[in-house]
C-alpha cells in the first residue's frame, strides 16, 4: 500500500450515487485494508456511520477513531481515507445528501450555528481537532442508531411519498447530531471554568473565598459554578478549598519548622483553630504538631 501523503486525492461525485432531482443516497458498505487505494473528496455532504469493526478515519491528516457508534459528519471538501490494522474490517452506513434537502427546517437548526456552518456551500468552515471532535464526531445514541436504520429501511423499500419521510427523517437526525454537538461545547465550557476556578483555589486558597465572588470573577452563576465544578471533580467548591489548606498547611509545617501551628492555620486560610485541628486530624490521622515529630 503507498504511504498516506503519496495517495492520490479523487473527488467523487454525486452522478456515482443518484440521478435525478432527489440529491440522497443511503448504503451499507464492507471495507478492508485493501479497499483504500486512494484518499477522496467529494461534491455533497456525506454522514459516515460505524455498524461494527474498528480502525481511523483519517480526515485532512487527521486520524480519529473508528468504533461502532461513532458517527461523522463530512464536509465535500474533507479529505478523507480510512486506515484499518491487518486482516480487519469494517461495516458503515453512507448517508450521501445536499443541504438544499433540509432547507425547508433551516429555522429548527438556527439554535446550533456552530454545527450548521459545515453546511455553508460558500466555504469549507476552518476548526481545529478539538472543535472537530467536538461538533461533528459523535457516538450515536439509541435514538440516532434507530434513526439512521429507518431512514436506510425507508429509502431501500420507496414507498410511497419516501421522498418526504426522507426528507423529515434527515432533519431529525442532523437535529440530533447538532443537540449533542451542543451538549459536548456546553460540557467542554463547563469544564473549561471549573479548571480556572481549581487554579484560582490553589492559588488563592489564603485569601477569603466567596463562592458568588468566584461565580461573579469567571461570568457565571453561583449555581453554574458549583454545578460544573462537581461535575468535573466529585466535589464541592468548598470542599476542593478545605482541601487546597490542608494540603498547604501539611506541606509548611513539613518545610518551615519556626512556624508555630497557630500561624500555618491562619497563613493557609483557615479561621478556627480548633476547626483546622478536627479537619487535619480526619485528613492526615495526627495532630498537626505531631507531625512534627
Amino acid at each position: 500500500m503507498a504511504h498516506p501523503a503519496e495517495l492520490p486525492t479523487v473527488r467523487l461525485t454525486s452522478n456515482r450515487f443518484w440521478g435525478g432531482d432527489f440529491h440522497f443516497s443511503i448504503f451499507t458498505v464492507r471495507h478492508t485494508p485493501e479497499s483504500f487505494p486512494f484518499q477522496y473528496c467529494r461534491n455533497f455532504w456525506k454522514i459516515i456511520y460505524v455498524l461494527s469493526g474498528s480502525g481511523a478515519e483519517v480526515i485532512d491528516g487527521a486520524g480519529y477513531a473508528l468504533r461502532p457508534d461513532t458517527l461523522f459528519v463530512i464536509h465535500p471538501d474533507d479529505v478523507t481515507r480510512f486506515e484499518l490494522a491487518g486482516d480487519s474490517e469494517i461495516e458503515i452506513c453512507n448517508i450521501l445528501f445536499l443541504p438544499e434537502l433540509i432547507a425547508f427546517g433551516a429555522p429548527l437548526l438556527a439554535d446550533y450555528p456552530d454545527f450548521m456552518r459545515i453546511f455553508d456551500p460558500a466555504r469549507k468552515p476552518e476548526v481545529g481537532r478539538e472543535q472537530c471532535e467536538r461538533l461533528y464526531i459523535q457516538k450515536a445514541d439509541q435514538s440516532i442508531a434507530a434513526l439512521i436504520r429507518a431512514m436506510l429501511r425507508e429509502f431501500n423499500q420507496a414507498q410511497a411519498n419516501y421522498r418526504s419521510v426522507i426528507r423529515l427523517q434527515l432533519l431529525e437526525l442532523l437535529c440530533r447530531i447538532a443537540r449533542q454537538s451542543d451538549r459536548k461545547i456546553r460540557r467542554s465550557r463547563g469544564r473549561a471554568v471549573a479548571e480556572q476556578a481549581a487554579d484560582f483555589l490553589r492559588e488563592h486558597h489564603s485569601e477569603p473565598l466567596e463562592p458568588a465572588a468566584l461565580a461573579a470573577r469567571f461570568g457565571v452563576s453561583r449555581q453554574y459554578l458549583h454545578r460544573v465544578f462537581s461535575r468535573t471533580y466529585g466535589m464541592s467548591l468548598g470542599d476542593a478549598l478545605r482541601d487546597c489548606r490542608l494540603t498547604a498547611a501539611y506541606r509548611q509545617l513539613l518545610e518551615h519548622p519556626e512556624r508555630t501551628v497557630s500561624e500555618v492555620c491562619y497563613g493557609c486560610g483557615f479561621n478556627d483553630l480548633s476547626y483546622f485541628y478536627r479537619l487535619f486530624r480526619a485528613r492526615y490521622g495526627r495532630a498537626p504538631g505531631r507531625l512534627r515529630g
